[in-house]
C-alpha cells in the first residue's frame, strides 16, 4: 500500500468533502486485498463500536470510532464475512 498524506481535516461544511476524498484515497491506494492492508494497522487506545456514520453531522471522534471499528472487524472476520449491524 502507497504511503497516504491528507494534511489535516477540513472544519465546518468541508469535512464532509474532506472525510469522502480521504476515504476514496486510501480506498484507491492498494490493489491488495484488504485484510493484508488492514492487517499492518494496530488500533491504540479507547473507541465505542460505532458501525454507523452519518457524514452530514460527523464529528472526528465518530470519524475515528468509525474507523477503528471498520480495522478491527476486518482483522477479526476478514474482508469479505458478514459483520454485525
Amino acid at each position: 500500500m502507497r504511503r497516504l498524506y491528507r494534511g489535516a481535516p477540513l472544519t465546518g461544511p468541508d469535512f464532509v468533502r474532506w472525510a469522502t476524498d480521504a476515504l476514496r484515497e486510501i480506498e484507491n491506494a492498494s490493489a491488495e486485498d484488504i485484510e493484508v492492508v488492514v492487517g499492518d494497522f494496530t488500533v491504540t487506545g479507547s473507541y465505542t463500536e460505532t458501525r454507523t456514520l452519518d457524514a452530514s453531522t460527523a464529528t472526528l471522534d465518530d470519524l475515528r470510532a468509525f474507523v477503528a471499528t471498520l480495522i478491527s472487524d476486518i482483522k477479526d472476520r476478514g474482508g469479505k464475512r458478514a459483520y454485525p449491524t
